[in-house]
């Protein structure tokens, strides 16, 4: 009689064959390397390296860390691009997903926490917009507009006018003087005297040395205007160009309406962009980095780029040609609050493995770690061009070249003076040469007898020998001219009070 009722050692039997036919499975489940997946484009958080193929940047240097506290040494690294969650949907028919773990620097919101999980937040972050500061918010001022102003130009004009009317006005009546050194100087001399010397009076409230009470009346009266108009003048430019900074405002989302920004592909950007309130044209990329580079060399028609902090500062500073090339609108974010970022998990990574790293990247966050990565990778920005003045593109040629005439200046004017002295010290020697050569006869004889040559004496007792001059380091010039007078002793002297008797 047959039993319907299963044998116990035949159910024994056939289950330890099951689980025999299963166990290499297992093992081979178990001893899976993890996927980390580096996304690529995003520096200096991370990005991949294909000289070296590695990943680089600030995520992965923390993972480096994390995995290690945490015992995790069983992964390969994989790089992915484009979208956040597609390599972490997973596949209800294998229960895995393409990847485990993620370094992509995802912001955590709602929609991506059905697809994926998050560790706790690694960084926060707010977005910036980078636009072309030569269309888009207000810029400062620069020192060269403030001088080229209608009101600028007005005062400046009127310092010009005053230089010439004050330096005419002294030339006029210090002529009148009859030993003025004015009646020897051919027309255009005076001319460029009064204009130089009206043009010191006014910018240095000083003058030439003036004979003439009228002419030292109006340098005085020119110096008193010239003191005035110029506080009025450097006034003037001061205030115009501080209340250009202070009107100075950096680019607004409403800036953006219209024009086409770039945003990597995926981001959360890319819709809030296209929300009625801002109405920009989001011009999607897989590599940022690259997208930018080619924006600021131009290469690129569109208006800039919206980021989140740390690259939009990596970005600027990098590749920006000139500080005032790119203006920062103010930092904003699409949900209200500042973005918290961290890394990715994929919802098949086994639990405990992820409680592991979550404790792992606390403990990096309580002992500094994070902050030393976030000083090392992370910059600040390289300028905040809505308070710097901006400087025109030959600002640079311009100082080399100020600095270069400046010392040529001093050399020229060190080499000229030695030259004036090896030239005094010359003409020194030669004049007391000349003069030993000059004899003066007394009043009996009435000859003069220089350099073998007789010169007879006037009726008046005074004789006028050539080649001598009044100035003794003018001895040797051959048309050059000194009176010589007889004393009331009736012994001769000169006039020239640098020569011996």
């Amino acid at each position: 009689m047959s039993s319907s009722r299963c044998d116990p050692h035949s159910f024994l039997a056939v289950l330890l064959v099951v689980v025999g036919f299963l166990e290499p499975y297992s093992a081979s489940a178990a001893a899976r390397p993890l996927v980390v997946g580096c996304r690529n484009g995003q520096p200096p958080i991370n990005t991949w390296d294909a000289t070296r193929g590695s990943c680089v940047g600030f995520l992965w240097d923390l993972w480096q860390v994390v995995a290690l506290r945490a015992e995790i040494t069983n992964y390969t690294v994989a790089n992915f691009s484009g979208s956040y969650t597609s390599p972490f949907v997973v596949n209800h028919t294998t229960g895995r997903s393409q990847m485990d773990i993620g370094l992509s620097f995802a912001v955590i919101s709602p929609d991506r926490l059905s697809v994926m999980d998050f560790s706790v937040s690694v960084m926060q972050s707010e977005w910036y917009l980078v636009l072309d500061g030569t269309k888009y918010g207000s810029q400062p001022m620069s020192f060269i507009d403030s001088l080229t102003r209608p009101t600028v130009l007005y005062i400046f004009g009127i310092i010009a006018l005053g230089a010439v009317v004050t330096g005419f006005l002294m030339l006029v009546f210090e002529m009148f003087d009859q030993e003025s050194e004015l009646r020897t100087m051919m027309w255009w001399d005076r001319i460029m005297w009064a204009i130089h010397a009206g043009m010191e009076v006014l910018l240095t409230a000083s003058g030439p040395d003036l004979r003439t009470p009228l002419a030292k009346v109006f340098r005085t009266i020119g110096a008193s205007a010239g003191i005035f108009l110029l506080a009025i003048f450097g006034g003037l430019v001061t205030s115009q160009m501080t209340t250009s900074s202070l009107n100075a405002s950096p680019p607004s989302l409403s800036s953006a309406r219209g024009a086409r920004i770039l945003v990597v592909t995926g981001s959360v950007m890319t819709s809030f962009l296209q929300s009625l309130t801002i109405g920009a044209i989001p011009v999607e990329v897989a590599d940022l980095e690259l997208a930018a580079k080619q924006w600021y060399n131009g290469e690129l028609d569109v208006d800039g780029y919206a980021t989140t902090t740390p690259l939009a500062f990596y970005l600027d500073s990098k590749y920006s040609p000139t500080s005032s090339f790119s203006a920062f609108s103010d930092p904003f974010t699409t949900s209200g609050t500042v973005n918290n970022h961290g890394i990715t998990f994929s919802k098949a990574l086994d639990a405990a493995i992820v409680g592991k790293l979550n404790v792992a990247i606390q403990s990096a966050k309580d002992d500094g770690t994070v902050a030393d990565l976030n000083s090392k990778w992370v910059p600040l920005p390289s300028s905040d061009t809505s308070n710097d003045i901006p400087l025109p593109p030959a600002a640079f040629p311009v100082r080399v070249a100020c600095i270069v005439v400046f010392s040529a200046a001093v050399a020229f004017s060190v080499v000229s003076y030695v030259l004036h002295l090896i030239v005094a010290r010359r003409a020194s020697r030669n004049r007391r040469t000349v003069t030993s050569a000059v004899m003066v006869s007394s009043r009996e004889d009435s000859v003069v007898i220089f350099r073998g040559k007789t010169y007879l004496l006037d009726e008046t007792g005074v004789a006028v020998v050539q080649a001598l001059v009044k100035r003794s380091d003018e001895l040797t010039q051959p048309n050059s001219t000194v009176e010589l007078s007889m004393s009331p002793q009736g012994r001769p002297y000169r006039e020239c009070g640098a020569c011996s008797e």
